[in-house]
């Protein structure tokens, strides 16, 4: 949270420096204040997504700016949906291409900064190999995935030993139900990358949400602490353009 602190602090101060620059003439290019909040949030968003590997986020946020600025660019000959839909193309398309690397450099990445065994080495391999087909669980697995692009689903967990579940959605909805979730320990991990889309977890009334979650123009619709407290959840990921919604069932 003190390095997301710094993160938007200093770009809030570069996007008051530009809009100063713009509307005195210091630039070339006029800087409308829209468009250029508009770009510190997608300049922002694939930073992030550079630095975690994330395709969808890096190439929709290229997309985004590309709306953005299609007169310099010479795009005005492209619809909006047209700009976005080549970028959904190039997300699939460099999802497949690239998951081999994609599953060498997250691990090598780890074992090099972390070095403090194999576990969770492991973990990582295991999520970035699954993270391009369709997974079938089965209710005694702990770490679970699942991607949606495009499309709406419904998901309903049944896993009596789950640690962490992690949801990449695109440009969709996604509904999760936890009532018949019983976690490994005391807490349990959620990860929600949603880009362009609705993410929906109804989850059982005595766990705990601890939002920490970096996100840019998002709604997050968070219930109030239960009193009555078994599982902590550790609700983690980047959030962009999207809207979140946890509710207590």
């Amino acid at each position: 949270m003190k390095k997301s602190r710094w993160f938007w602090g200093s770009f809030a101060l570069i996007g008051a420096g530009v809009l100063l620059g713009s509307q005195v003439g210091w630039f070339s290019y006029s800087f409308s204040p829209a468009s250029l909040v508009l770009t510190l949030l997608l300049a922002a968003t694939l930073i992030t997504s550079l630095v975690s590997l994330w395709l969808t986020g890096i190439v929709f946020s290229l997309a985004g700016l590309s709306i953005i600025y299609a007169v310099p660019l010479h795009l005005t000959q492209l619809s909006t949906w047209m700009i976005l839909l080549i970028a959904l193309l190039f997300d699939i398309g460099l999802s497949l291409l690239l998951h081999p690397f994609l599953k060498r450099r997250h691990k090598s990445r780890v074992t090099i900064i972390n070095g403090q065994g194999n576990k969770q080495e492991v973990h990582i391999e295991k999520n970035i190999h699954q993270r391009h087909r369709d997974m079938h669980n089965d209710d005694n697995e702990s770490k679970l995935f699942f991607a949606d692009k495009v499309s709406s689903s419904t998901r309903y967990l049944h896993n009596k030993n789950l640690e962490e579940v992690t949801f990449d959605v695109s440009m969709g909805e996604l509904k999760a139900f936890f009532d018949d979730v019983e976690p490994a320990g005391p807490e349990l991990t959620i990860n929600l990358n949603v880009m362009m889309g609705e993410a929906q977890l109804f989850i059982p009334q005595e766990w705990e949400i601890s939002n920490e979650l970096d996100y840019s123009v998002s709604s997050i619709d968070l219930p109030a602490k239960p009193e009555l407290k078994t599982t902590m959840v550790h609700l983690r990921g980047n959030v962009n353009f999207a809207q979140i919604s946890i509710v207590y069932i």
